[in-house]
């Protein structure tokens, strides 16, 4: 497994696209005074602000947060795992008073919750550690290093910005934000014989080692789960799943239609001259020729398609 890597070298800096923000000496403050929330009037004061962290497809978060008075409702603090604009959909992980510990999604005009866990009032003069974990469809929050929420997401996060949300009519503070991010993970299934042995480890991994992937094989994932568990816990968990299909695998076929139920982006290949099912006709497919060159060939289209996921 890839280890996460740590972005200190990146100068961390914010922009408040949602509400009035304020960045003092490394400290991000929403100021709950926010205009009118695209959610409704202008009683729910919400505030977002996003960073100049632009391709987080995973990896985690982690900031100290300060509310200034838990004595006045709607205070709330979190994360949002993949922003793109107001105008697009995003998921987010949070905890409060109104909202609990909750993995939660926007949709244009309203914000509610996938998941929530209630929580006990949180002393306003107790700082909070929060930490959200991204891994492909899979969200995860943590208070004061437990956690107290976690969601497989109904749908791949629409971007890849990291933003922060708050909400409440005082001051919201974010300090020791830390963004440490991991290549994101493609899961492949193939038959694990010759020559597709060989596929696996001289083309599909390089290529996706290369184009900025952790490649997983699930025979070379070692634990105690059963091995389905794994599979789908690593199906979840990825940004693409890649397939080899030439021969008619039972096992790689459950990992696909797995995955397509997901709606995980699948990258299908497929020797010259394979008859492909009529329920995977229509999807687009890298065929080779298992001759020398060929796997030269697969290996460019390969990475085109990695490219396009990134």
């Amino acid at each position: 497994m890839t280890s996460p890597r740590n972005d200190d070298a990146v100068q961390l800096r914010w922009m408040g696209v949602l509400g009035e923000w304020q960045s003092e000496n490394g400290t991000l403050r929403f100021l709950g005074k926010a205009r009118s929330s695209a959610a409704g009037p202008d009683s729910l004061v919400i505030g977002i602000a996003a960073s100049n962290i632009e391709r987080f497809t995973e990896g985690e978060i982690e900031a100290t947060v300060q509310f200034a008075d838990t004595t006045k409702p709607g205070h709330t603090a979190g994360v949002i795992l993949g922003f793109k604009s107001l105008s697009e959909q995003f998921f987010y992980v949070e905890f409060g008073d109104t909202c609990g510990f909750s993995v939660s999604t926007y949709v244009p005009g309203l914000f509610r919750p996938l998941i929530r866990n209630e929580s006990s009032q949180l002393a306003s003069e107790l700082p909070c550690t929060i930490k959200a974990y991204l891994r492909g469809r899979f969200a995860e929050l943590c208070v004061n290093g437990v956690r107290v929420a976690e969601a497989v997401l109904p749908d791949q996060p629409a971007g890849h910005q990291v933003a922060l949300i708050a909400s409440g009519i005082t001051p919201v503070s974010f300090e020791n934000i830390r963004v440490t991010v991991a290549k994101p993970r493609a899961f492949v299934a193939t038959q694990f014989t010759a020559p597709f042995d060989r596929i696996w480890d001289k083309v599909i991994r390089k290529a996706a080692e290369d184009e900025g992937f952790n490649p997983i094989r699930i025979d070379e994932v070692a634990g105690p789960n059963p091995i389905l568990a794994d599979i789908k816990r690593h199906v979840v968990e990825a940004a693409v799943l890649i397939a080899e299909i030439t021969p008619l695998n039972a096992n790689v076929f459950y990992e696909v239609g797995y995955a397509d139920a997901l709606k995980k982006p699948l990258i299908l290949l497929a020797q010259a001259g394979t008859k492909l099912p009529f329920d995977i006709q229509g999807y687009r497919t890298v065929f080779y020729d298992d001759v020398i060159g060929g796997e030269l060939k697969l290996s460019e289209n390969l990475r085109k398609q990695l490219r396009v996921i990134l």
